[in-house]
């Protein structure tokens, strides 16, 4: 991995990084204000400033993606309409880890009942924290795939499974027109890891 470049704006953003003001935070409350499919958590915080602020906190799941690649090195797509922005978003395989279920199972099972695919090796890569959810994002690397089944999916879910060569997904990636594929961070850990056992 390459440290960040050491030009003016990055030593800039640095100086006002100040731990001390990163740390002065003081939470004053916190309830549910919303539950439904999710739940929406309200928490109140004394700012450094002094000032009460509310942050409406989603209130989720910890849930794996899965980075998977077939025996042919093909990357391990899907597509499906997503409410949200209401229109069709490209991503790996993922879903919730359930009550019980270890992560690296969850990782085996989302892959196979989105795609079909089987993971020969799988291997967790990294969590990803996001702002604004009590959410975990753990990003899980499969190897070796083998298409073994039909789709187990959900009612709810209408998924279409499709695969891309690396030359295909890597011009995917760098593609700033393209805003539909989600999964942008589990994609360069993907070619970072790729990249690594090919030195």
């Amino acid at each position: 991995m390459s440290n960040f470049p050491a030009n003016p704006l990055y030593l800039k953003t640095q100086e006002f990084s100040k731990p001390k003001i990163m740390s002065n935070w003081q939470k004053i409350d916190e309830k549910y204000v919303y539950e439904g499919y999710r739940r929406v958590l309200k928490k109140t915080f004394r700012l450094p400033n002094e000032t009460l602020f509310d942050f409406d906190i989603i209130d989720n799941w910890t849930f794996v993606t899965v980075a998977a690649l077939t025996e042919n090195q093909e990357v391990i797509l899907v597509e499906q309409f997503r409410p949200g922005p209401e229109k069709q978003l490209i991503s790996f395989a993922e879903g919730k880890v359930d009550a019980g279920e270890l992560p690296l199972e969850a990782a085996r099972r989302e892959l196979l009942e989105e795609t079909g695919y089987a993971a020969g090796d799988i291997f967790f890569a990294k969590e990803i924290p996001e702002a604004y959810t009590h959410a975990r994002k753990l990003i899980f690397i499969a190897l070796n795939c083998r298409l073994v089944q039909a789709q187990d999916l959900d009612n709810e879910e209408f998924i279409r499974v499709f695969t891309l060569d690396l030359e295909a997904f890597k011009a995917l990636l760098r593609n700033s027109s393209q805003t539909n594929f989600t999964n942008v961070d589990a994609g360069f850990w993907l070619l970072d890891y790729l990249q690594q056992i090919c030195a």
